[in-house]
């Protein structure tokens, strides 16, 4: 039984021989990363972007009131009545792509100006952004008012 033992454990320790030379002799080489690679790993990739979505509870009501007042106008006049028509998800995301993607910082104000959309009057507006600094990162999200400052982050943190 010891004997058999024996042998059992020259297998086992030869087999790891073998694998840990294979490896040694096989293993890729190390690619070095400069500073530009780095930074490019580390960028803005904005996920989502929606500007003014809680307009739309209140544009429910305005909406109706549109419809029962161009059913009293005559056909002709209809088409000059404008009827609102609802936010929609993701309606600033082009803009902040154009203004934040591919970056690792981007600083901008909140505002109908900045993301591109506008919304109705009297409804304030405000920004509903997700993003991430690389592929496997978490989703950071944002809710931010009509007017505030955002800045987007994407540096590596120094500890």
């Amino acid at each position: 039984m010891i004997k058999n033992w024996k042998i059992h454990a020259l297998a086992i320790a030869a087999i790891t021989i073998v694998i840990y030379l294979l490896y040694a002799i096989l293993r890729p080489e190390p690619v070095e990363t400069s500073a530009s690679t780095s930074d490019s790993v580390n960028n803005i990739q904005i996920i989502s972007a929606s500007w003014g979505l809680e307009c739309n509870r209140y544009l429910e009501n305005a909406i109706k009131r549109a419809n029962q007042q161009r059913a009293k106008l005559a056909p002709d006049q209809q088409k000059s009545f404008p009827i609102p028509k609802e936010m929609t998800k993701n309606n600033a995301l082009p803009s902040l792509k154009k203004l934040c993607g591919g970056r690792d910082v981007c600083s901008f104000r909140a505002d109908e100006e900045t993301v591109g959309v506008t919304t109705y009057k009297g409804c304030g507006g405000g920004l509903e952004l997700s993003y991430r600094c690389f592929t496997i990162d978490r989703l950071h999200k944002l809710a931010v008012k009509s007017g505030k400052n955002v800045t987007l982050d994407c540096r590596p943190k120094t500890p």
